[in-house]
């Protein structure tokens, strides 16, 4: 029968001091993510029509369908990952992704001199390998690596909100400099090659921090007994995986929200600056947005020492529907800048538990799924939500677009018609509010794993007990 062994090397001390290093460690690999995303996100396109000389179609289809790939590759990363045994762990080996991600971004940002169509297939290439092979790999271990560092929840808490607020601290200064690193290189292809090298490369060399400072202290090993008494290693098959997930309402419900809530800021940025246009009648007054983006830093402070007081998901319901009321706010005021601004603060402010903090809900949905099923699945659970994120972030861009193209929207004219104006009003008001109080309302009523995790917890250390003495 499937033996479970958990071995736990000596467990270090915890405090406060210790948390803000791990803290802080632990956001190495989230600074060098910030660098090649950045790059990724908001510079390709500039580089492939600009630099390169890319007819901005071709560069266009050739992101959508690396996209797409990356997608499916997230699913296969978690079957991967789930089936690593190393000396160092599980989860850990994988940060050795982090050089091999600044390599292809270095080559990626270094295209030959070429036909557009053979430049077209080597950015494609290259995108594929840094994103949807080693960026994926890396993103898939992530969540297990944390998990099997950190066994004790409160701890794990209180790291991962020490990471997330000292890591977006450190994207802020990069959100400032890299534009200026871009504006130095110009369009001169040499200068970008030196730009992404001398950006990448000590950025990847703190990205490694983590894997040398902070070690996996809890090991799993399944294993099957046989007749002679002999051990087999067993993974995580295709069938465990996909039972993890469909016997999980938990992990539905989490990948649900996610789902919503990225289609449903898709459907506000894609509109707002149609709304800012039409409406407010003064495109400059969409940096009420930026500002209003502060408020989730609180949320990302406090949320740890509340989680820990009062339970993840009370504090989640809480948030939600303050962030609904900053929605029905922002719908019922409508163009009047201060209920805009305070509503956006509010929906932001809200929904930041599970757009940053979701991770922490996964790690009991990784327990529960074990003292369900009585197999433990880790990756294949973690990554779910982020392919779920993916494919609403294709979708949430089309849908907004889809909405007002369908209504007749013309781009040039000064004034647009009455159907179009209803649709850019919908986008930006009505639709986002109505996606979050249908989601809201379904966690309301269905997630309610904070009462279970104390009888899982004390369950699953007897069941590991019992089977560490056979």
């Amino acid at each position: 029968m499937l033996n479970m062994k958990e071995k736990t090397t000596n467990l270090p001390k915890h405090g406060g001091l210790r948390n803000v290093k791990n803290g802080v460690f632990w956001s190495s690999r989230y600074i060098s993510n910030a660098v090649t995303n950045t790059l990724f996100t908001s510079y390709i396109s500039f580089y492939a029509t600009d630099v390169l000389g890319m007819p901005l179609g071709m560069i266009a289809t050739v992101l959508l369908v690396t996209r797409l790939f990356d997608g499916v590759t997230d699913l296969i990363a978690g079957f991967i990952v789930d089936n690593t045994r190393t000396r160092f762990g599980k989860a850990r080996p994988y940060d050795w992704c982090i050089p091999f991600i600044a390599l292809f971004t270095i080559l990626t940002f270094s295209a030959p001199n070429a036909a557009p169509m053979v430049q077209a297939v080597y950015v494609g290439a290259m995108y594929i390998l840094t994103q949807a092979v080693f960026g994926t790999l890396l993103g898939a271990s992530d969540n297990v690596y944390m998990l099997r560092a950190f066994p004790n929840d409160k701890e794990r808490n209180n790291v991962f909100g020490i990471c997330t607020v000292f890591g977006q601290l450190v994207s802020l200064v990069l959100g400032v400099l890299i534009p200026k690193w871009v504006s130095a290189a110009g369009v001169i292809q040499r200068e970008w090659t030196k730009m992404v090298i001398f950006s990448t490369v000590p950025i990847a060399a703190i990205g490694m921090i983590r894997f040398f400072t902070i070690k996996e202290v809890v090991v799993d090993e399944p294993v099957i007994k046989t007749d002679g008494k002999k051990e087999k290693k067993q993974g995580v098959s295709f069938k465990d995986g996909i039972r993890a997930i469909v016997e999980n309402k938990y992990i539905l419900i989490l990948t649900l929200a996610i789902f919503t809530i990225v289609i449903a800021s898709g459907f506000l940025n894609t509109s707002a600056a149609y709304y800012f246009t039409y409406f407010v009648g003064d495109i400059g007054q969409m940096s009420v947005i930026a500002i209003a983006s502060f408020a989730s830093l609180i949320m990302l402070v406090i949320f740890v020492p509340l989680a820990n007081l009062f339970g993840k998901g009370k504090v989640m319901k809480v948030s939600l529907l303050i962030a609904l009321g900053g929605c029905i706010l922002r719908w019922i005021g409508g163009t009047n800048m201060i209920t805009m601004s305070v509503g956006l603060a509010l929906m932001m402010f809200g929904i930041m538990p599970i757009s940053v903090y979701f991770p922490l809900f996964l790690f009991d949905i990784i327990d529960y799924s074990e003292w369900k099923t009585g197999k433990r699945v880790e990756s294949v659970l973690a990554v779910f939500p982020n392919f779920a994120n993916k494919v609403a972030a294709g979708l949430s861009v089309s849908l907004g677009g889809f909405v007002m193209g369908a209504a007749g929207y013309v781009g040039g004219l000064e004034t647009q018609s009455e159907s179009t104006m209803r649709a850019i009003d919908m986008s930006f008001n009505a639709i986002p509010t109505i996606l979050l109080g249908i989601m809201s309302a379904f966690v309301f009523v269905f997630y309610n794993l904070d009462k279970l995790m104390p009888q899982v917890k004390e369950e699953l250390d007897a069941r590991r007990k019992a089977q560490q003495e056979t």
